[in-house]
C-alpha cells in the first residue's frame, strides 16, 4: 500500500442498518461530502475537502454485515492529487475521524450528531469555511512552492548540459559543434500540423441502444433513466444492451424502486 492511500477495517457491535445509517448522518457534520451511497451493496463514496497540508482526500467505505449484531466497515482513503508526503497522515486522521464520530453516535443512540462528531478526532486542519484570505494565502504558497520547483529543475538540467559540453558550444540544455550556431530563443517558423480528428462524445456512443447502466465501482446495474442511475457519475457508468450482458460482467440487479 502506498503513502497515497491508507486503508483502515474496524467492527461495530451493532446491526447493519444502524452502522450504514450512523454513517450517513455523521460523514457531513465530520467534513465529509457523500458523493454517492449503495445500502444494498454497503457501499459508500465521499470526499474530504482541501487543507492546510493536501488538496483534499477521496474516501470510499464498505459496510459489511457479520451477524445481526455485528458489522464490520472499510475505509480506504486516498490523496486526489499525486504524492504528498506531508499530507500522507491525513489518510489516516480521516479514518479515525470517521470510526471515532460514528462509534460515539452509535454508543449514544444517535441522540446527538453534533456531539458525536465534535468528541472524534479531527482530521481537519484548514481554516474556518469563514476565514477565505486565509486559504487564498495558502493557496498561493502552493503555487508559488510549485513554480519554484518547476524553475529549479529546469535550472538543473541546462546546467547539467552545458556542465557536459567539452568539445562544443552549450546550446540551451544540450550541446553542439563548436562551428555551428545556437539557434535557442530565435523565432521558429511554426510547423504545420494536420488538424486532429474532432473527439466523439464516447458517453453519447456507449448509451445508443442500451438499456442498462452500472457503475465500474460498483456490483448492481440499472435501468437507464432511474433516479439511482441518474445518481451514477458520468465518468464510472459502464451501459448494456441486455440484462443477461450486465450479469456476466458480474452485477447483480439494483434492489433500488423502478430500477
Amino acid at each position: 500500500m502506498s503513502l497515497n492511500t491508507a486503508e483502515t477495517r474496524q467492527s461495530f457491535p451493532f446491526a447493519y442498518e444502524k452502522v450504514f445509517d450512523g454513517l450517513i448522518s455523521i460523514l457531513e457534520p465530520a467534513g465529509f461530502a457523500v458523493k454517492s451511497q449503495d445500502r444494498l451493496i454497503g457501499r459508500i463514496l465521499a470526499s474530504a475537502g482541501m487543507s492546510g497540508f493536501s488538496w483534499g482526500e477521496d474516501v470510499a467505505i464498505q459496510v459489511q454485515k457479520t451477524s445481526d449484531n455485528s458489522t464490520d466497515i472499510f475505509i480506504q482513503s486516498n490523496l486526489k492529487v499525486g504524492f504528498n508526503l506531508t499530507a500522507s497522515s491525513k489518510n489516516a486522521q480521516n479514518a479515525e475521524r470517521i470510526i471515532g464520530a460514528l462509534s460515539n453516535f452509535l454508543q449514544t443512540g444517535g441522540r446527538n450528531v453534533a456531539e458525536s462528531v465534535a468528541a472524534a478526532p479531527s482530521a481537519q486542519s484548514s481554516p474556518p469555511k469563514d476565514d477565505p484570505t486565509l486559504s487564498y494565502r495558502r493557496c498561493a504558497v502552493r503555487c508559488a512552492l510549485l513554480a519554484f520547483l518547476g524553475l529549479s529543475l529546469l535550472a538543473v538540467s541546462n546546467a547539467e548540459g552545458q556542465k557536459n559540453c567539452r568539445k562544443g558550444i552549450p546550446c540551451g540544455n544540450t550541446c553542439i559543434a563548436a562551428n555551428k550556431v545556437c539557434h535557442i530563443g530565435t523565432p521558429a517558423t511554426p510547423a504545420t500540423t494536420s488538424p486532429a480528428p474532432a473527439r466523439s462524445d464516447s458517453t453519447a456512443v456507449a448509451q445508443e441502444g442500451m438499456a442498462w447502466v452500472a457503475s465500474s465501482r460498483g456490483h448492481a446495474y440499472y435501468r437507464r433513466g432511474c433516479s439511482a442511475a441518474n445518481r451514477l457519475s458520468p465518468a464510472n457508468r459502464i451501459y448494456f444492451h441486455t440484462e443477461e450482458a450486465a450479469q456476466q460482467a458480474g452485477y447483480h440487479r439494483s434492489a433500488s424502486r423502478g430500477c
